[in-house]
């Protein structure tokens, strides 16, 4: 519905505003939710000292967004980059405050609430994207019901879990969340750049339209991984948590996820390249043609991606967050290898 109101080059002008948002998030993330899920201490101190954290983090990086908001127009070239940016920093600092009590649902394993109340905010955004949509017909509508469904999800925190954090900060959860968050503060930029760098170069190179159809493409062929692999691996992540002190039936529980994620997301995959004519079309509408061979292209990622998600939620269950590091490195070499300066403009 969406992409029949708004234009490929609305998504893609939204497209360069979220990725300079979500780059200054990966930039600076301390991976405490992993860390706290992952931890064995004391749960109130950790819980508190991660809220403290989250709170530093959210001031510090809307601030950053706000300062360098007209550089990112700038570099892009393209007129109100700057204002959306600056206005959808403001979910960066709503989440932050967010009630991270909610965590507590998934470290205790109550799935059907965790699940429950993690699809009401998307859900006010989505709604609301729509209305936006059909009374502005521009960028706006996608930035306004992102900030929409964070500032509902803020109170909604607090009213779906009894927990109210405090503002301390617990000197043994400070070291254990910085101990485990240091590798994941290196390793979240280099995986977000492996995944995003390419459409940063198609952004600043050819324009709103073409990164659009670029990441409409990008997304669908993604589906497969966001809606099985990672959002089965991130219910299994606390289950691996549990299990990081009996190797074998962590290796089984490994195997076993493997299994069934390749059995479910292999065939997705499979019929979007074959079909990908007739669901863009259907789906979208004859003005996003241009992302149907993109979409096959991705046929290779789409199929593996998947697989590789468990594999790294496993080692954040294990604390392995060191060779999460060298794998990020390892796949942003390989990203940056067939990408030249040239392809940023830069030179």
């Amino acid at each position: 519905m969406l992409a029949r109101l708004l234009s490929p080059a609305d998504f893609g002008a939204f497209a360069m505003t979220t990725l300079s948002v979500s780059v200054g998030s990966v930039f600076s993330s301390l991976g405490t939710i992993q860390g706290v899920i992952q931890s064995r201490l004391a749960v109130r101190p950790t819980l508190d000292t991660a809220f403290c954290l989250n709170l530093l983090r959210g001031l510090f990086l809307y601030t950053l967004l706000f300062l360098v908001a007209p550089w990112i127009e700038r570099f892009y070239a393209t007129p109100g980059v700057s204002a959306w940016t600056r206005v959808l920093a403001l979910t960066v600092l709503l989440d932050s405050a967010n009630n991270i009590g909610m965590l507590l649902y998934t470290k205790e394993l109550d799935y059907r609430r965790a699940s429950l109340y993690g699809q009401v905010s998307p859900l006010v955004s989505m709604l609301s994207a729509l209305g936006f949509a059909y009374w502005l017909r521009n960028p706006w509508a996608l930035v306004l019901s992102q900030v929409t469904g964070a500032l509902f999800q803020l109170p909604f925190s607090y009213w779906a879990h009894s927990y109210r954090p405090r503002l301390r900060i617990d000197p043994e959860a400070l070291r254990h969340l910085l101990a485990y968050g240091r590798y994941v503060l290196g390793s979240a930029p280099l995986f977000y750049l492996s995944a995003h760098l390419d459409e940063i170069a198609i952004g600043r190179r050819y324009g709103s339209r073409s990164m659009g159809a670029y990441q409409l493409s990008y997304n669908t062929a993604a589906l497969p991984a966001t809606y099985g692999a990672e959002l089965v691996s991130g219910v299994l992540f606390p289950v691996f948590a549990a299990l990081q002190s009996r190797p074998e039936a962590l290796r089984e529980a490994f195997l076993k996820t493997n299994r069934h994620v390749a059995n479910i997301c292999l065939p997705a995959s499979a019929s979007l390249l074959l079909f990908a004519s007739e669901y863009i079309r259907l789906i979208y509408g004859s003005r996003w043609v241009e992302a149907i061979p993109i979409l096959q292209a991705f046929f290779a990622y789409g199929a593996i991606r998947p697989l590789g998600s468990v594999s790294l939620q496993v080692l954040r269950a294990t604390g392995d967050t060191q060779a999460i590091f060298r794998i990020a490195i390892a796949n942003l070499l390989h990203v940056s290898s067939s990408l030249t300066p040239s392809d940023f403009h830069i030179i």
